[in-house]
């Protein structure tokens, strides 16, 4: 027991480094924007803490087929070691493959990802909230940056890994980036990810939070174990991959939110994981979480809302027929209903924010989140949109607290107009405008 408390504090080492050093603010953006780079298919690595193939780092120097795989397999075993979960050898298949061949793979198996991909419902909601640019091909900016980035990955189609690299020699970082993707692995055998995501399908409207708050499970989970294996190849190892944590030659701007929607998944997961792990001091609860996945963002946020007895789910909330019926009649003719009910968690509410305000008084206007509908409404013809964003809150105060942030919003986001409504603990946010 003592020497996983031990463990754990330098896990807790790391995540400061990580949080403080690179990775910012954390953030999350819902699941439409990246469900190309992480959908079922793909459980990939892309980690700002990582960084390419440095011909220097090599610190094993396998260059046959069956080399490449005895030091995968030595990962692979000593990952499953730590963290509980056994596999089969036989189960496990991997390549070696450039960043073109990446991008040529995920073009091939994902249409939406050629050149000429036009914009989707939910692209279009996040630049009517003008948190992304309206001129932007985020389609194209995200495959650009997705190949520059990602280190490797588990296609759970296949069962197959895929790791990222010009050189196919075993370095710290491949070794870090397999453990993680391997992790991928035994979650898949032992939980089930078809299954687990067959009950929260994020292209339901009203489970794109609950959605996210299963991606942060998944991959903080999977951090945490690469950190563990990381502990376990010995200080040098340790202190070469810190020292060189934050170096990148990512050239690709991508928009914050989206930046550090990334970044949530695996800084927020992980201490949410670790959080879990703490408790017991095994993989238990976080074992347990597969089959009790967390209801939202905020359980990732704040863990004490997860579990036991003060167990914070969403209220759940409905625009009504007739808070619709009032919208298009105010709305007039050629708007076509684009969502009614599309959950805005608290992860999303607080980077909507924070675009256009200081980011502690975003982090807690949206602290006291408790539920969230949304209704989308555009006019394809002359974009023009209406966004209806109907909140639940814990107290009146919190959404007073919300409502005062968003009069920041609206001096500062350009919208037409943003109208508000507070009924006690509910928040009304009628937003009006075009993207042109």
């Amino acid at each position: 027991m003592e020497n996983k408390k031990n463990l754990i504090f330098s896990i807790l080492g790391i995540i400061l480094v990580l949080l403080l050093g690179v990775c910012g603010e954390i953030g999350y953006i819902s699941y439409e924007l990246i469900r190309t780079y992480r959908s079922s298919e793909y459980a990939e690595l892309a980690l700002k803490s990582e960084k390419k193939t440095d011909p220097n780092n090599i610190i094993a120097v396998p260059t046959t087929p069956e080399e490449l795989r005895a030091g995968f397999m030595e990962v692979a075993e000593q990952t499953s070691k730590l963290r509980e979960l056994p596999y089969n050898e036989s189960d496990v298949l991997f390549q070696f493959i450039s960043e073109s061949e990446l991008r040529a793979k995920m073009e091939s198996e994902d249409p939406s990802m050629e050149e000429d991909a036009g914009l989707g419902d939910d692209d279009l909601l996040w630049k009517a909230f003008r948190v992304i640019p309206y001129e932007m091909n985020l389609t194209e900016v995200l495959k650009e940056y997705y190949t520059q980035e990602v280190l490797g990955f588990y296609d759970q189609t296949e069962s197959k890994f895929y790791i990222v690299s010009d050189i196919p020699k075993l370095t710290l970082d491949n070794k870090v980036t397999i453990s993680h993707e391997f992790t991928h692995f035994l979650q898949d055998k032992a939980f089930n990810f078809d299954a687990i995501e067959a009950t929260i399908d994020p292209m339901v409207e009203g489970n794109e939070d609950i959605y996210q708050a299963y991606l942060a499970l998944v991959e903080g989970d999977a951090t945490l174990t690469m950190f563990f294996y990381l502990q376990s190849l010995g200080i040098k190892a340790y202190e070469e991959y810190l020292s060189d944590i934050g170096s990148s030659d990512i050239d690709i701007k991508i928009p914050r939110i989206i930046e550090e929607s990334i970044g949530f998944q695996y800084n927020s997961g992980m201490l949410f994981t670790l959080w879990l792990y703490q408790e017991t001091y095994d993989f238990s609860l976080i074992n347990a979480a597969f089959s009790n996945i967390p209801s939202s963002t905020e359980q990732i946020l704040h863990p004490e809302k997860y579990l036991g007895a003060d167990r914070d789910d969403p209220t759940p909330v409905t625009i009504t027929a007739s808070e619709l019926s009032i919208m298009e009649t105010t709305l007039g003719t050629g708007f076509r209903q684009v969502y009614t009910k599309y959950s805005i968690g608290e992860l999303d509410t607080m980077l909507i924010l924070q675009d256009f305000m200081d980011d502690e008084i975003a982090k807690e206007a949206a602290a006291g989140w408790d539920g969230n509908a949304t209704a989308f409404y555009l006019k394809d013809e002359t974009h023009e949109y209406s966004i209806y964003w109907k909140s639940v809150w814990d107290s009146v105060s919190e959404a007073h607290e919300f409502l005062d942030a968003i009069d920041i919003y609206t001096e500062e986001a350009g919208h037409s107009s943003v109208n508000t409504k507070l009924d006690g603990t509910v928040t009304h946010v009628l937003i009006y405008g075009d993207l042109n």
